[in-house]
């Protein structure tokens, strides 16, 4: 089973403490509706969420989407966290390290910016 990860556990080591067996399978996004995202982070989005494809023997519970790799190919995949979860500076840290698009990436570092400057 393929799981998809965008947030705060999208880290090497939380993937594989989940499951040891797990393995990379590529960068890849999935298709986002308005409403779907973390309200810090809606109007940074372009209907689309960059993150990881994980095979995995484990997926969890999530919810099933489709995602599509950077190849093109469109695959079945469990959330394996919610969508953008979790810490809004691990979320950014996470998707420098996994190298997501630039713009996506540049996307989500104004909106964590932000809220720095605010806090």
């Amino acid at each position: 089973m393929i799981a998809f990860y965008s947030g705060e556990h999208m880290r090497p080591e939380t993937i594989q403490s989940a499951d040891p067996n797990a393995r990379f399978r590529g960068r890849a996004f999935t298709a986002i509706n308005e409403g779907e995202a973390p309200d810090e982070f809606a109007d940074a989005l372009d209907g689309q969420i960059w993150g990881i494809a994980v095979d995995t023997t484990d997926p969890g519970e999530g919810a099933e989407i489709e995602i599509t790799l950077e190849d093109g190919t469109t695959v079945a995949a469990v959330l394996a966290e919610p969508v953008l979860g979790g810490d809004p500076a691990q979320v950014l840290a996470n998707a420098r390290y996994w190298e997501l698009p630039p713009d996506f990436v540049a996307r989500l570092k104004s909106i964590v910016e932000a809220g720095l400057d605010d806090a």
